[in-house]
């Protein structure tokens, strides 16, 4: 029997000025076997990993990203001057 390959491709992104990162969050696109995932982190970094809030949106397409449903906390720093600056500063691809 042979196994089926598994594909991950990840992108953590964020603008060249670092405007998630200056506001405490990170946002990661992922492509797993076709099923597209956003993920919203919130937290200082320092501390318990407890400590740290996330959100977890699944995308119809990677076009779509970000996804800024109502509770998600980066609706109040994402105008879409800086939307358009978002870039991959993290990219990686499994197989």
């Amino acid at each position: 029997s042979s196994a089926s390959a598994a594909e991950l491709d990840a992108a953590d992104l964020d603008t060249d000025r670092r405007d998630l990162r200056r506001a405490g969050m990170s946002l990661r696109l992922r492509n797993e076997n076709g099923r597209l995932t956003q993920t919203v982190k919130q937290g200082d970094g320092e501390g318990a990993l407890a400590d740290r809030k996330e959100w977890s949106e699944a995308l119809s397409e990677a076009s779509d990203a970000p996804a800024l449903g109502k509770k998600n906390p980066l609706r109040r720093i994402l105008r879409k001057k800086v939307r358009r600056r978002l870039a991959p500063v993290f990219a990686m691809h499994v197989r």
